[in-house]
This record gives structure tokens, C-alpha cells and sequence, in this order.
């Protein structure tokens, strides 16, 4: 779960540092108060798509940072030694993006499919992605405990996709063959020649930067060296001074009202801070050749990346993909007969497979719908329908099988069962995914749920209701939500207020963490406590201690 956050010069956040617990925490504050903002900067932060607008006016750069408490058995890919991950994205006006995970370098893909695994974010965007047919199979498959069974299908489909290449290959003629071959070995030469080091190449953008700034970093990393430890009113100087005088005094004054070897050790770390500025200078010595490199090496690297993936070490996976082409083309000494023998029997393998998987789909897809049925009418669809069709075509053979799988919706009796995209409206389609949230919550491994105003334009009783459902989720993840209703918010274990201040004539973001009656208070201030202040706090009381026997 995420544990702590910071944001600096994110829209109108200069620097806000915020932490989190288990259970509900709930955002609220007046509107336009800026509780979007802390969401958009978490979701910026698993690789939503940046802009130099969201920097602060006045800024070059802007950063967000997570500490996440993690089971390290869910994450071997990170090889941790502890059960703590660090988590930071820099995007500035210049270099762009900067992501790094317990301080080392990653691309933001990697970054971004971490998310998936940590965080589940349930926005206006998030919750269309619910619409999405293979978004709705991947909930029935997982529902189905079907992990096992995909992996192998996939694994004998890629089997039949790769002997469909060399049939294809054997098949082609000489001149296609030639032609080919041509391709992959200048694409490999193109990877082959520039050895890409990941760990090294990954910080070629901040190397260049650097360079960029080489005449004031040598400047002032000069001026400090002087300052420190190169001239005769350096600070090293005036501490040895100092401490020569106080040596001489201490023969006639022994009890000096402070250790000799505190001063010792300053004059020490002094002298240490200086040869790191000096050594900064070295370090910054480039010839005009070795820039020129860099920065064409960067501008090469670029276009690898146009071609072949952003992350560095896709590139070079594909420089063996393309190495295995090259050999099955120039190595194709098969039978024909034998290969097409071979295909046929993958192929009626897949397809009696993807029978199975898809009988397995359809009895859980009956199951499921029920649970998602169930929920539904705790969060106000008392009448509504829902059900999950799964169709079976083997012209649709694919590496999940050859079913294509559709949640069907109607928020009233009287009305056909549609797919979701075409009947549920943008209000609705938050319970809708809060509903199948609920039922597939023990089989979902995301510890961090977010919602975002899931509240918007829905009553009051169902708002409590959705705050039941908050309940039973929080009792195995972390829930952090946004509102603006009151029915919501007494339901928090932990409440936060965020304000936007006016401070010479800047606007600032700031949150607080409501305890007590600091609680109260801020419930009856969403009730509309200016016009009945009294009976707002009243009802205020009753709204948290029901939430609490709920």
C-alpha cells in the first residue's frame, strides 16, 4: 500500500508531503480545492502522460514520489531485499521524463505496468477502460482461476505462429528469401553497432544536460572550492587557525566548553566537501569530440528507440529475435509435408483446448454474474439486469482462445440486456465498476484502490450504501477516495482536508488530517452546516456513529 507521497511543483502543488494508512481515507475540501490534483499526480506517477503544463508557473520541473509497503513475493522482478519500494518520476520542461525505483533507473513502460500491479485507479477514464471487451475476458479468466490453462494456450499458439513463419519461409521464393535477409541483417547491424549499455545509456539524457550546464557548474563549483578550501580566508583555513588558537588555549584553559575533536572532525569534513567540488570540475571536463559523441550517440539511440521500443533493453531482445530470423531463413532445410503434418495437429490441439476454456468461461461466467448482480442492487440497481455472454467462434482463434466475452447491462426491468458501452452512463458506470470491484475483491491482487469522486451525481442513500461497500473492501486493501458527500465521508478511518490558499498572491494546496472533532466539523460543513450549523453537527455525529455499526 502506498505509504507516503510527495508532489513538488505539480499544477498548483509547490511541495505537499502526505501519508497514508490502511483502510479509508477519504479527500474532501470545498470545490476546485485541488483534490484531483493528488490523484492526477499519483497517476502521473505510474506513466499517465505528461505536459509542460502541469509544471508550476515559474518552475523548469516537476516530481512525484511514493514509499510503498509491498510484498516482495508478488514483486521477484525488483529483486528487493526488503519489504519497501521507492518509487519517483521527474518530468521537466528540457529532459522530459526521469523515473527511478529505489534510485535506480527505469523506462517508464516498466513503470507503468508496476502500476497495474500496486495501484487500481477508478476515474472517469479508468472506469471506460471497463467497456473494453479483453478488459471484461481478463475479469471472467481471472474469476475462472484460468492463469494456468491461457499460459499454455499461449504458449501452443505461439508454437503454431512460429511454424506458420517457416512454412512461410520455406514457401517464398529465392528472391523474397534474399530480400529478407537483407532486412533483419541491416537492422541488426543497426542494433549491433551501437552495443547499447542499458545501466549506462539510460543516463545519457543527464549526461548531456549536464554538459549543457558545464561553464556554470565548473563556475560555481569553483567559487565553492575557493571558498571552502583554495584560498587564504577559505573556511579550512579559518578553522585551522581557529583550532591552532584553541590548542594553545586549552594548555592554560582545559575546560573549554566543547571536544578539541568536534572541531577536528568539521575541519575534516570541510576539507572533504571541497575535493568533492574540485573533483565535480574533473569530472566536467569534456572535450568538444567527447560531447559531439554523446550527443550523437543520443540522437541514435533515439531513433532505435522510434524503431524497435523505448525501453533499452526491448532493443536488445530484439537484436536476438532478429538473430533467429536471419537463421531460420538462411537454415531452412525442412519438410514441407512434415511441417503442414505438424501444423494441422497444433492447430485441432488450440482448437479442442479453447472448447474446454470456453465451457469453463460460460459456467463461471453465470456464477459471476449473480455475485455482480448481488452488489449491483446494494448500490441502488434494485431492478437492473446483468449478465455476461461468452461466444464461441473457431474463426477467432487467438492466444487467449476463440471466445469473445461481453458484460451486458440494463438499469431498468423493462429493458433488453446491452452491452455496457451502449447503456450505462458516465454516473452509472462508477457503481457499475465499484459493483464488480466488490465481487471479484478476493481474487484481486491490488492492495491500493483509488476512486474519484465515484459520488458524482448519485443520492444520498446509495452514496451510503457505496460506503458499505468501501467497508468490505478496506478490510483486506487500502481505499483512498474523493468526495464532496457527507454519506461517504463518515465512513473514513482517516479523513483529509485539502484548501487552496492565496499566499502572496501565489496559490498554494494544503492538506490536513482531521481528527476528532475536527471530523465533525468538516461532515457538517459538506451537509451545509452555514445555514443550520447545530443540526448539521448533529447529524454529522449520527452519520459517523452509524457508519461505524455498519
Amino acid at each position: 500500500m502506498i505509504e507516503k507521497i510527495r508532489i513538488k511543483n505539480f499544477a498548483l502543488i509547490s511541495n505537499l508531503e502526505l501519508d497514508f494508512k490502511k483502510g479509508i481515507t477519504i479527500l474532501s475540501g470545498e470545490t476546485g480545492a485541488g483534490k484531483s490534483i493528488i490523484v492526477e499526480a499519483i497517476n502521473f506517477l505510474f506513466g499517465s502522460r505528461a505536459y509542460s503544463e502541469m509544471i508550476k508557473d515559474g518552475c523548469e520541473e516537476l516530481s512525484v514520489e511514493a514509499e510503498f509497503a509491498i510484498d516482495k513475493n508478488k514483486f521477484k522482478e525488483l529483486n528487493l531485499d526488503g519489504d519497501k519500494i521507492n518509487i519517483k518520476r521527474i518530468y521537466s520542461r528540457l529532459s522530459k521524463n526521469k523515473t527511478y525505483i529505489n534510485s535506480k533507473n527505469v523506462s517508464l513502460s516498466f513503470l507503468e505496468n508496476l502500476g497495474k500491479k500496486l495501484v487500481d485507479f477508478h476515474g472517469q477514464n479508468e472506469n471506460q477502460s471497463l467497456i473494453e471487451s479483453k478488459n471484461q475476458m481478463h475479469i471472467l479468466d481471472k474469476f475462472s482461476g484460468l492463469e494456468k490453462e491461457l499460459s499454455r494456450f499461449e504458449s501452443k499458439y505461439n508454437e503454431k505462429n512460429e511454424l506458420e513463419e517457416k512454412i512461410k519461409n520455406i514457401s517464398m521464393s529465392n528472391e523474397e528469401r534474399e530480400r529478407l535477409i537483407d532486412l533483419y541483417k541491416f537492422q541488426l547491424q543497426e542494433i549491433e553497432k551501437l552495443d547499447i549499455e542499458p545501466d549506462k545509456d539510460g543516463h545519457l539524457a543527464d549526461e548531456i544536460m549536464k554538459l549543457k550546464n558545464v561553464d556554470k557548474i565548473n563556475r560555481l563549483s569553483n567559487e565553492i572550492a575557493q571558498l571552502l578550501d583554495s584560498s587564504d580566508n577559505s573556511a579550512y583555513n579559518t578553522i585551522s587557525k581557529a583550532h591552532s588558537k584553541i590548542l594553545n588555549l586549552s594548555e592554560i584553559y582545559p575546560n573549554l566548553p566543547f571536544k578539541i575533536e568536534d572541531l577536528e572532525e568539521l575541519k575534516n569534513k570541510v576539507k572533504i566537501i571541497a575535493d568533492a567540488f574540485k573533483e565535480l570540475v574533473r569530472d566536467c571536463e569534456y572535450s568538444s569530440e567527447e560531447i559531439d559523441f554523446l550527443i550523437a550517440r543520443h540522437e541514435k539511440l533515439k531513433n532505435l528507440q522510434k524503431k524497435y521500443g523505448e525501453d533499452l533493453n526491448n532493443i536488445i531482445s530484439k537484436k536476438e529475435e532478429l538473430r533467429g530470423k536471419i537463421n531460420e531463413l538462411e537454415n531452412n532445410d525442412y519438410n514441407l509435408s512434415d511441417l503442414n503434418l505438424r501444423l494441422e495437429k497444433i492447430k485441432s490441439h488450440l482448437l479442442k483446448s479453447a472448447e474446454d476454456i470456453s465451457a469453463i468461461r460460460k459456467k463461471n461466467a453465470e456464477k459471476l454474474s449473480k455475485l455482480i448482480l448481488k452488489e449491483l442492487s446494494e448500490l441502488g440497481f434494485e431492478r437492473a439486469k446483468f449478465s455476461i455472454n461468452v461466444d464461441f467462434d473457431s474463426a477467432n482463434l487467438n492466444s487467449c482462445g476463440c471466445d469473445s466475452v461481453e458484460f451486458l447491462f440494463s438499469s431498468n426491468p423493462d429493458q433488453l440486456l446491452k452491452p455496457i458501452r451502449y447503456v450505462a452512463s458516465g454516473r452509472e458506470i462508477s457503481r457499475v465498476t465499484l459493483a464488480i470491484k466488490s465481487a471479484i475483491s478476493d481474487i484481486n491482487e491490488v492492495d491500493t484502490l483509488i476512486f474519484d469522486e465515484i459520488d458524482s451525481g448519485v443520492g444520498g442513500n446509495t452514496i451510503f450504501s457505496i460506503g458499505r461497500k468501501f467497508k468490505k473492501l478496506s478490510k483486506n486493501r487500502q481505499i483512498i477516495a474523493i468526495t464532496h458527500m457527507a454519506q461517504l465521508a463518515c465512513f473514513a478511518d482517516f479523513n483529509i482536508r485539502v484548501v487552496k490558499k492565496i499566499k502572496n498572491n501565489k496559490t498554494e494546496i494544503e492538506v490536513k488530517e482531521l481528527a476528532g472533532e475536527e471530523k465533525v466539523i468538516e461532515i457538517s460543513r459538506m451537509l451545509g452546516s452555514k445555514y443550520s450549523e447545530k443540526t448539521a453537527m448533529e447529524h454529522a455525529r449520527e452519520l459517523i456513529k452509524t457508519a461505524e455499526k455498519s
